[in-house]
C-alpha cells in the first residue's frame, strides 16, 4: 500500500471515510468535487506544518549581509525559525541568538560606529532583522521550517505523504466533515489525527523546539 500513497490515492481514500466515494461517481463528485479535495488535503498538510516542528519541514538558506544594512527577506516558504549561525576566521561556529522584537530594539543602533559581527536576529514583517548592524560582508548561516509544497498532479507524492499518510488523511477528513456539515464522525477522526500525530512526532520531530511559543494542543503531549 505504501507505492500508493499518492495525492490520488490520498483524495480517493478521503472520499471514502467522507462517505463520498466513486460508487455513485456523479453525485459524489458533486457534493465533494476533486479540486475541493485536493484544496483540503493540502489545508490539512499545511496545518501540521503549522502545529509540528517535524524533519519534513526543514530547509536551510543563507544571508549574505551588506555593511550598514540590519534587514533581510525570508524565503517565500518560510514558516519559523530553527537557528542561525557563521563561521569565524578559525572556522568555529557561532550561533547567533533570537531575540523578540521589543529585545531586538534595545540592541539595535543606529550609529554606523556601533556596527559589528550581527550577535542577534529577530524577524519583523517579511525580514529577518540583525544586530548589531553588519559591519562588512558576512555569510549566515539558517536552518528554518518551511510550509510544505501543494501538490497537485494526482500521481504526486514526498515523504511527508508517504511517511505521515495516516496524520494527514485523518485531519483531511475533519475538515470534510466541515466542508460537508455532517459531524457525526468528527470525533472519530479528531481521535484519530491526534493519535496518527502523536506517532509521527515521536519519530519525526526535533529534539529541540525551533524558535516559536511552545503550545500543547494535543494530548500526547507534542509541541502545539
Amino acid at each position: 500500500m505504501a507505492w500508493d500513497r499518492t495525492f490520488q490515492y490520498m483524495k480517493a481514500d478521503m472520499g471514502i471515510w467522507l462517505g463520498v466515494d466513486n460508487s455513485h461517481t456523479d453525485q459524489n463528485l458533486t457534493r465533494m468535487p476533486d479540486a475541493v479535495r485536493a484544496m483540503i488535503v493540502n489545508q490539512a498538510r499545511r496545518e501540521i506544518a503549522i502545529r509540528r516542528d517535524l524533519r519534513y519541514f526543514e530547509d536551510s538558506s543563507t544571508i549574505v549581509t551588506a555593511d550598514d544594512d540590519f534587514d533581510y527577506g525570508l524565503p517565500s516558504n518560510f514558516l519559523r525559525p530553527y537557528q542561525m549561525w557563521y563561521y569565524d576566521a578559525n572556522d568555529d561556529i557561532t550561533y547567533l541568538e533570537q531575540k523578540t522584537r521589543a529585545e531586538w530594539r534595545e540592541l539595535y543602533s543606529a550609529d554606523s560606529s556601533d556596527n559589528d559581527l550581527p550577535a542577534y536576529y529577530s524577524m519583523y514583517g517579511s525580514n529577518f532583522i540583525l544586530a548589531p548592524c553588519p559591519d562588512d560582508v558576512y555569510t549566515i548561516y539558517y536552518d528554518y521550517y518551511k510550509f510544505p509544497a501543494d501538490l497537485s498532479a494526482d500521481e504526486d507524492y514526498d515523504a511527508f505523504l508517504t511517511e505521515g499518510y495516516d496524520a494527514i488523511l485523518w485531519e483531511a477528513c475533519k475538515r470534510g466533515c466541515g466542508y460537508l456539515m455532517e459531524n457525526t464522525r468528527l470525533g472519530l477522526f479528531d481521535g484519530w489525527a491526534k493519535e496518527a500525530l502523536g506517532y509521527l512526532s515521536r519519530s519525526n520531530s526535533r529534539a529541540q523546539y525551533s524558535g516559536r511559543r511552545i503550545v500543547s494542543d494535543y494530548s500526547d503531549g507534542g509541541n502545539g
